[in-house]
């Protein structure tokens, strides 16, 4: 992804003071016109009138008719309108869904969009990393690039600051700092259990890769192939010392399925202190808890380097699969590529990212962009619909982090010495995918993951270890690799000839 300094994006924010914020724009006769079908989400759903939308259609001269589907079944209404024959001429879907469409014709390949969108052609050119994260086994992509509006799925450390000033305690920077760190806290507070996390999976992903491995498929960079994380030396090491922390109740008994209401008062209530997620969470609890406790810190944690061979990063969780694609079957290509065209010009990319001034967000004395008195992004987006589905396409200068607290900005800011890369994304046919990853990986996963957990809550020795890596060896690992390896060289060898 296209990393961006977030002092340039602090330069534009200031405190949130001034008001100022303006309903819809008169709506611009024209005899263009688009169907559009978007994902109306669960935490701020569609609204008619939307200024965004209005404004949209003010500034490209084309009629928007906007069909707004509920989150929770869009997956299924997509395919429904699809298979209809009569879809919406631009629809809103992830990169994942629009690969499957596309491969099967119902959807026009970027390269021809691009054709008639001078500037998406010229984003793809100055972007071609980005562009081969949406690429299809075909080598197409179906869904056009986005970029920037992930940048607060941010994933990190975040510990209690103000426990660790109180009692003295210094941040880890290796294993064992850790573990004598949660020690001293569990001494400290007897009934707590010091680490904690909910979606264990999905956050260990930052945890093995501090060991210098992978929760499960992960490039490694230096010999330049895919490698699986539970075959490596340090995958096992992570494992006995989540053991570890388990057999001695530094994390909860039920880690693996520990709910958000659950991890959210373990954090709220002196009963955890450190915790692996999403980094806009430091607003979130200290903005709840300070009424009530005015010390309450929740701030971001450098990551240590864990084993010998570790390092201190962050892994990835940033790529923003949201996207759009045009129906293969639309009689309106022409007035499409130009709605996107004015997407990717810089006009464009200036309103979807900021809004307008005096409506979305005002100037202060220094001339910095103020966004009012919007407390977050959440609150920002019901009342202007920016950001929402198929309204944002790149953000050009880290927006998301000027609807936050100066301690939440300054967490996102140190952080990003840490940050490292996406891995590569092979691309793939549907029978490619149905053969490796339906029929021999994902049995194989689900098999990993119930050993992996046994190992550590202790219901399997670690003598076994070896029994169940052979397994993994003899249940065809290295043709997955061999895919990966493969789809990857695909994906670089189309990318290596963009003009």
């Amino acid at each position: 992804m296209k990393r961006r300094l977030l002092a340039g994006a602090l330069a534009v924010c200031s405190l949130f003071v001034t008001a100022g914020c303006s309903g819809g724009t008169s709506k611009k006769a024209s005899d263009e016109e688009l169907n559009i079908m978007v994902l109306s989400h669960n935490t701020y759903s569609y609204q008619d009138g939307w200024w965004i939308w209005d404004k949209l259609q003010e500034k490209t001269g084309i009629k928007l008719n906007i069909t707004a589907v509920p989150q929770t079944n869009y997956g299924e209404k997509l395919n429904i309108t699809v298979a209809s024959g009569e879809a919406p001429d631009i629809i809103a879907m992830d990169v994942h869904q629009g690969t499957q469409l596309g491969m099967q014709g119902a959807l026009t390949p970027v390269s021809e969009l691009a054709k008639k969108a001078p500037n998406l052609e010229n984003y793809i050119k100055d972007n071609k990393e980005i562009y081969g994260q949406f690429l299809a086994g075909d080598g197409e992509a179906y869904v056009v690039p986005t970029d920037g509006y992930a940048e607060d799925q941010k994933m990190g450390w975040l510990y209690r600051k103000d426990i660790f000033e109180k009692h003295n305690l210094k941040v880890p920077t290796n294993e064992e700092e850790l573990y004598q760190v949660l020690k001293k806290l569990k001494e400290l507070y007897p009934s707590s259990y010091p680490l904690c996390m909910r979606s264990y999976a999905s956050r260990m992903s930052l945890f093995f890769t501090q060991w210098g491995t992978g929760r499960d498929y992960y490039y490694d960079t230096e010999n330049k192939t895919w490698k699986f994380g539970p075959l490596d030396a340090e995958y096992k090491k992570a494992t006995e010392f989540m053991n570890r922390l388990y057999a001695e109740e530094l994390i909860p008994p039920d880690f693996l399925t520990l709910s958000t209401e659950d991890w959210q008062s373990l954090l709220s209530t002196d009963q955890s202190f450190i915790t692996i997620d999403y980094m806009v969470r430091i607003d979130f609890f200290n903005s709840m808890l300070r009424g009530q406790n005015p010390d309450y810190t929740m701030a971001f944690m450098p990551p240590a380097a864990f084993g010998e061979n570790g390092r201190a990063v962050l892994y990835n969780t940033m790529f923003d699969a949201q996207s759009v694609g045009v129906y293969s079957k639309t009689k309106k290509l022409d007035t499409v590529c130009k709605f996107l065209d004015f997407m990717y010009s810089e006009e464009g990319q200036e309103l979807t990212t900021w809004g307008e001034e005096g409506v979305t967000y005002t100037l202060n004395a220094d001339g910095e962009k103020d966004f009012s008195k919007y407390a977050s992004r959440t609150d920002f987006i019901k009342e202007f619909g920016m950001y929402s589905s198929g309204t944002h396409l790149v953000d050009n200068g880290n927006s998301f982090i000027c609807i936050m607290s100066d301690e939440q900005r300054k967490a996102f800011k140190d952080s990003e010495q840490y940050d490292i890369p996406f891995d590569p994304r092979p691309i793939y046919t549907d029978e490619e995918y149905d053969k490796y990853i339906n029929n021999i990986s994902t049995p194989l996963l689900k098999y990993v993951n119930e050993q992996m957990s046994n190992f550590i809550m202790g219901t399997k020795p670690m003598s076994e270890w070896d029994s169940v890596a052979d397994y993994i060896k003899k249940n065809g690992i290295d043709d997955v690799i061999g895919f990966y390896n493969a789809g990857t060289k695909r994906a670089q060898d189309i990318i290596s000839k963009l003009k």
